[in-house]
């Protein structure tokens, strides 16, 4: 499908967008553009190509998984018995891969120093025992991780064409967090009043109430009050009471 997006993102090029929380941070990510919809694009997803050695041996190259051995004499606890290392293969690539050159991550894509994420094998090697004294190593996936997806679908808002935008945007998801969180109770309390209110009554009307609620009660009120809208109007609801309708006097 073709949209209106089609010329700006182009088949095949990159793009990239925000991912994160609070309180890890926002980081930004990038994809490779391959299909449109009507609300939102389809993202290839990328990983370095697998640099791991197990033993000296490449990751997805390791033919004895599963295979019992025996525990080595005079082993301790502490011994490890396999060594994870990296091999220095794509070094000079890497050197001049920019992410934040989308020209750079292609040419990397196309030499297949980026891969796609389906491609990957993002497992990890524990070590299982028995009782005999033999060990075996075997590929396990983190309970608390998902495996990262092969593509992701993104709506267009969410899509930055450089790596600046992208950036500029989670620098200011950070620093509008910390603006907030270095309010007072009771300015960050009228804060959140305020954008309430103005979700909800006209441009026009607004201050009206905002004058209201700064006027009519105190200062601890405020910081423990809550604001709803319910059956088209505006109501409050002061710690310890229930919820009543917000009357200008």
């Amino acid at each position: 499908m073709y949209n209106e997006y089609y010329k700006k993102y182009p088949p095949e090029s990159v793009v990239y967008f925000v991912e994160g929380n609070i309180p890890d941070g926002y980081d930004v990510n990038f994809g490779i553009v391959k299909e449109y919809y009507s609300d939102r694009i389809l993202l290839q997803m990328v990983h370095l190509r697998d640099t791991r050695l197990v033993d000296g041996i490449p990751y997805n190259k390791v033919l004895n998984w599963g295979e019992w051995k025996k525990v080595p004499k005079d082993w301790e606890y502490t011994d490890r018995l396999f060594e994870i290392t990296y091999s220095t293969d794509l070094n000079k690539y890497l050197e001049n891969l920019d992410i934040t050159n989308p020209k750079s991550i292609l040419e990397a894509y196309r030499l297949g120093i980026l891969i796609d994420n389906k491609d990957y094998d993002f497992s990890h090697i524990e070590v299982d025992f028995e009782k005999d004294g033999k060990y075996r190593l075997v590929k396990k996936f983190y309970n608390y991780e998902i495996t990262p997806a092969n593509t992701r679908f993104l709506e267009y808002h969410k899509i930055y064409k450089t790596y600046s935008e992208a950036q500029s945007v989670a620098d200011n998801i950070m620093a509008e967090f910390n603006r907030q969180a270095n309010l007072s109770d009771y300015d960050w309390s009228l804060e959140q009043i305020d954008k309430k209110i103005d979700s909800f009554i006209s441009i026009e009307e607004s201050q009206k109430y905002k004058d209201f609620i700064r006027n009519n009660f105190t200062q601890k009120e405020i910081e423990d009050m809550d604001m709803r809208v319910s059956m088209m109007k505006l109501q409050i609801k002061k710690k310890g009471q229930k919820w009543h309708d917000l009357v200008l006097d």
